[in-house]
């Protein structure tokens, strides 16, 4: 069965990236902000993943999820753990979205009926983590 583990997001505040950047950079950084701010005001955005070390997408989501709280977004990281077979169908469902990825992966009846049962039961309490 698959289970999901909230962690913990220490904000970052958005003023030590700003720095780095050309002052009409830092400018957009900020403007961009504001819109993103006010589109997710009253919202949480919840990153689901499967590991919290290693690949890029952990190593960048310690990052850009803590920019985002210091943001004053509210950022969540879940990770999900599950079986081999389980990460095997997510692996399928990742692949596409991605530049390397395989496109054309099929989801059939039987990726279905072996991801269906893993997460029913972690659904319900996804909204609270």
């Amino acid at each position: 069965m698959a289970h999901l583990t909230g962690l913990q997001i220490i904000p970052a505040p958005l003023d030590r990236l700003a720095a780095l950047l050309a002052p009409d950079r830092a400018k957009q950084l900020r403007d961009a902000t504001a819109r993103g701010w006010s589109l997710l005001e009253g919202r949480a955005v919840r990153n689901v993943n499967s590991t919290t070390t290693g690949g890029g997408v952990a190593e960048m989501l310690a990052t850009l999820l803590a920019y985002g709280r210091g943001a004053g977004v509210d950022t969540r990281w879940l990770v999900i753990g599950g079986d081999a077979e389980f990460f095997t169908i997510t692996k399928r469902l990742h692949n596409p979205c991605t530049a390397r990825g395989v496109m054309g992966a099929r989801w059939g009846q039987r990726s279905g009926r072996t991801t269906r049962p893993r997460l029913r039961p972690i659904w319900p309490n996804f909204a609270n983590v």
